[in-house]
């Protein structure tokens, strides 16, 4: 009678040549059947593209306006200019780009502002937060200073808080940065 441990071994041979004949039977099948790795990499690729493509439809234009100037690498003096020229900076790059902005150093200059003034300058919006009648108390607006790679683990961007009254005017303003 065979041992415990010769028996062990002999089972796991016999498995692995098991499995070893069911790879190579797989392989053998006509074109249309085979897959091997390449499928699960292009369909990865395939949700990768499409979330890249659903990413750039959803992100607001960079704004219009000519007040302020081009992001040159330095932060400007009005922090409302400094915004509009980060923001439009990081809204003509492609989807994914990494970048590194901070938060504005006092997020409560922006308090007393009006929302056409705001819009004019910055844009829409990345997210609102609206109710569905204006009459109601409030609403908020999100801007995202800088690109949110999609389905990427880690790293950080600044995100722009801007709490207003039912008047369009801001109440609250705070920066955070999410991933």
């Amino acid at each position: 009678m065979p041992s415990p441990r010769f028996a062990c071994v002999a089972f796991m041979l016999f498995a692995l040549a098991g499995a070893h004949v069911f790879a190579q039977a797989s392989n053998e099948l006509p074109d249309s059947q085979a897959c091997g790795q390449a499928c699960p990499r292009e369909r990865l690729d395939r949700v990768f593209a499409q979330a890249i493509k659903d990413d750039l439809a959803q992100r607001p234009a960079p704004s219009a306006t000519r007040e302020c100037a081009p992001y040159g690498g330095q932060d400007a003096a009005d922090p409302l200019l400094d915004v509009c020229a980060k923001l439009k900076y990081v809204r003509s790059l492609p989807a994914g780009t990494r970048t590194h902005f901070a938060c504005p150093f006092e997020s409560s200059v922006f308090v007393g502002q009006d929302v056409a003034r705001i819009r004019s300058l910055w844009g829409e919006p990345d997210y609102k937060d609206e109710p569905p009648e204006r009459t109601q108390a409030g609403f908020r607006w999100i801007y995202v200073i800088g690109s949110p790679i999609p389905l990427a683990f880690g790293g950080g961007f600044p995100e722009l808080s801007l709490d207003f009254d039912d008047a369009g005017v801001v109440q609250r303003a705070s920066c955070a940065y999410s991933r």
